[in-house]
């Protein structure tokens, strides 16, 4: 398995994070009368509904006088809303925004293709999906996810941009629950994005190890391990897959040409959770991001670089403020007062 190929794996499988949190409402609304079917596994932070969040990286310095990243930084808004909640189906709606902001350094003469069309440019990342959750009567269900996206540096969405830019994926899981503490499955995700189709299998493995310790893992997307300092507080410890794919016009030695922007990295950080008040929480996450590689592809020969630099790591942090499903809802629901 080659460099590239290691890139390609880890900025598919980046998406995969948002299968994990498919649940409507926790641990508690699935399956009332039963007690394996539910999503989870106790101890677990509620399910994010509505998120915003701001992230700021240091710069990336460029490797043996390559290009390197001056400016990094994200922002985005996440909203997931429950379509539909029988026994035996719940269906989850979901739209993602996302931008990002990049500073390309040390362009030369010889470097201007690709990195003076880069050099302070706005990606945007635009996606709806459809999660799905299928608990069984007994000790396991099936969740899965689909979903469309656009990612350019175009502020509106046309339908050449849909087609051209347009980017699709499918997972589904099977997952076993045999108590409260545990949980664990396979399945699959597929990708179609810029002219390429990924596959690959993945594995599901929650643990709460004691009232305090947890393990959650989404292989090969993220690995967690999880320490709760209350029933509205945690500290986690992450290693996970990040990346992005964009399209857009380059102006090449031919003219110009759409051509693919890539980037791939692995991301180790220490996140706190808090919450503010019912539903408000906070989140704090710093850490270290290491690329694999900032590159530009051709759609018709996806697997060759027509021009990469190689980056060291960077440090960076985020904030996020986000809105899970009140405790009210939650009892009135199970039937509680």
């Amino acid at each position: 398995m080659n460099y590239f190929r290691i890139f390609g794996i880890l900025l598919a499988l980046s998406p995969l994070q948002l299968l994990s949190q498919v649940s409507l409402l926790g641990q508690v609304f699935l399956c009332p009368d039963s007690a394996h079917c539910e999503t989870g596994v106790r101890g677990m932070m509620p399910s994010r509904w509505i998120e915003v969040y701001y992230e700021k990286s240091t710069p990336f310095a460029a490797e043996r006088g390559n290009v390197g990243i001056s400016q990094f930084r994200r922002s985005g808004f996440r909203a997931r809303l429950p379509l539909l909640a029988k026994p035996g189906l719940k269906m989850i709606a979901g739209f993602t925004y996302r931008q990002e902001y990049l500073g390309v350094s040390d362009i030369s003469i010889e470097s201007e293709f690709p990195w003076q069309d880069i050099d302070r440019r706005r990606f945007n990342q635009r996606g709806f999906e459809l999660m799905w959750l299928t608990p069984f009567r007994g000790q396991a269900y099936m969740v899965g996810r689909a979903s469309a996206a656009i990612h350019n540096p175009e502020s509106n969405i046309t339908l050449q941009s849909f087609r051209r830019d347009g980017q699709f994926s499918l997972s589904q899981l099977m997952v076993l629950r045999p108590d409260a503490n545990r949980e664990l499955g396979l399945g699959f995700y597929i990708k179609r994005a810029q002219g390429r189709t990924s596959t690959y299998p993945v594995a599901l493995y929650n643990h709460t190890l004691s009232r305090r310790w947890g393990i959650e893992a989404l292989l090969p997307s993220y690995a967690r391990l999880r320490h709760n300092l209350g029933p509205t507080s945690a500290v986690v410890l992450q290693a996970k897959a990040s990346g992005g794919a964009f399209n857009m016009e380059f102006g090449t030695p031919l003219g110009q040409e759409n051509l693919s922007l890539r980037r791939s990295e692995l991301i180790v950080g220490l996140t706190f959770q808090q919450e503010i008040f019912d539903p408000l929480w906070i989140g704090f996450e710093f850490g270290v991001r290491q690329p694999f590689q900032l590159g530009v592809f051709d759609p018709n020969a996806p697997r060759t670089p027509l021009s990469s630099t190689p980056l060291s790591a960077a440090t960076y942090f985020s904030t996020s403020l986000f809105l899970v499903p009140p405790r009210k809802l939650l009892r009135k629901l199970m039937g509680q007062r």
